[in-house]
């Protein structure tokens, strides 16, 4: 069989916005919620965050037992890691850094080379220095807590 119908993230395009998407309460929210979002683009990313439920795993060992009894426990949305190049002309990355010092949910998208696009809403958690040694590029890893399940669109 081998890889086929693989995909790379070449060509992705991060997008970021302090307004939210119009909710209808009770509903998902799907890609028309987010038009009326005015995005700011990111473009000095060179690694994209992790997405998804993560579930935590809870174990109770039994004492008349040598196995742990293991359960798929309650989850959170994750949450996951922006690595920019640190460039203070990309307004992106200004946006995010700034966030970062704020309580606020902020809107994401990403589209990707073939057309699809990947929302979500997320805070940051954080806009660090990532460190580095004498001939590296000065990166900023921008981490953020996901608050909703991803739409793709």
């Amino acid at each position: 069989m081998g890889c086929t119908n693989v995909k790379t993230f070449s060509g992705t395009r991060v997008f970021v916005s302090a307004d939210m998407p119009i909710v209808t309460p009770g509903q998902a929210l799907t890609e028309a919620d987010y038009a009326a979002v005015a995005w700011t683009e990111v473009l000095s990313h060179t690694e994209l965050p992790s997405m998804g439920r993560e579930h935590t795993e809870v174990t109770a060992q039994l004492m008349g037992s040598a196995q742990d009894c293991v359960a798929k426990g309650g989850y959170s949305m994750g949450s996951g890691s922006l690595k920019c190049v640190d460039d203070s002309t990309d307004a992106g990355l200004t946006l995010l850094k700034n966030a970062a010092k704020t309580y606020d949910n902020y809107s994401f998208k990403m589209e990707f080379a073939d057309g699809t696009k990947r929302y979500n809403i997320g805070h940051i958690v954080s806009a660090v220095d990532a460190g580095g040694a004498r001939d590296d590029i000065r990166y900023v890893d921008v981490n953020v807590t996901w608050k909703a399940d991803v739409l793709d669109a």
